[in-house]
């Protein structure tokens, strides 16, 4: 009798140890549940699907982060100060409610567009009997655009007066490339190097595709792509760390399933970093 009340005894225990390890768990996936960005502060070492909309929608804005994996680490708190000095706020490297709805309304860009240039003043000069009016005076040449130059690459994208830098041929070489040719449009916080690892391609023959004389280009500015030898007119992709088909697709307006046919994925999921895949031509 005393050996069977022993052997119960051992069992409670044991069960009672196997509750008490189980509650941290269940505290841990209560709080890993999918909540949107905007419902808790997030800082430092903080985890969930709210931080991984977080990573993903300030890397549309500009501020880019290599890996979206959820996890509120160094790279993600980085953008976020990034971020909130663009939006003039504390430099807390924390999302609080103000920082997320700045986050979420998506008006905040690392890159504006150029801005539109006024019309030239009128001269209020008056002519005198016998000459000739001069009604419009002679605009002054546009002063020196700024560059920005985007921390992921070497290349800059100019704002302003596009003339400035020499580039305006580039459109017009764009436009006449043909309907077989692939054209692509510059959109901010993309410079050379990232044009020419999204298409295969390489910086200089870009620059002599388009007859650059720099490697400044400008937001809207169209350029025309050279096919890299054996490719499709979709043109060829490197991955990175933290890509997926679904945003590569997507970023190219094609599908995962046309990726994965191309390339003969017979899994999606299995890319590698450096792996360079055919993007088909939509």
């Amino acid at each position: 009798m005393l050996h069977k009340t022993s052997i119960q005894l051992r069992a409670f225990l044991a069960y009672l140890v196997f509750i008490v390890l189980l509650i941290p768990l269940l505290q841990d996936t209560a709080c890993s549940a999918a909540i949107p960005l905007g419902s808790r502060p997030l800082a430092y070492g903080a985890r969930g699907d709210d931080v991984l909309e977080l990573q993903y929608r300030l890397n549309l804005l500009g501020f880019y982060i290599k890996v979206l994996d959820g996890i509120f680490g160094s790279e993600t708190r980085r953008a976020v100060i990034e971020f909130q000095a663009a939006s003039n706020l504390p430099r807390t490297g924390e999302v609080d409610k103000a920082t997320a709805e700045l986050i979420l309304e998506g008006k905040v860009r690392k890159i504006t567009q150029r801005p539109t240039q006024a019309a030239p003043p009128v001269s209020k000069q008056q002519s005198k009997p016998g000459q000739t009016p001069k009604s419009v005076q002679s605009p002054k040449p546009p002063a020196k655009s700024a560059t920005i130059t985007p921390h992921h690459g070497v290349n800059s994208i100019a704002h302003g007066n596009p003339s400035a830098n020499s580039n305006v041929a580039s459109d017009k070489r764009a436009a006449k490339a043909g309907p077989a040719a692939t054209v692509h449009v510059v959109k901010a916080g993309e410079c050379l190097s990232v044009i020419g690892q999204l298409y295969g391609t390489s910086i200089e023959a870009i620059m002599k595709q388009n007859s650059l004389r720099s490697t400044t280009i400008y937001v809207g500015q169209k350029l025309a792509i050279p096919g890299p030898a054996g490719s499709t007119r979709g043109g060829t992709y490197e991955v990175r760390d933290g890509d997926c088909l679904f945003f590569i697709a997507k970023e190219f307006r094609t599908t995962v399933a046309a990726i994965a046919k191309a390339n003969g994925l017979k899994d999606p999921n299995m890319i590698w970093p450096g792996q360079r895949l055919i993007i088909p031509s939509g």
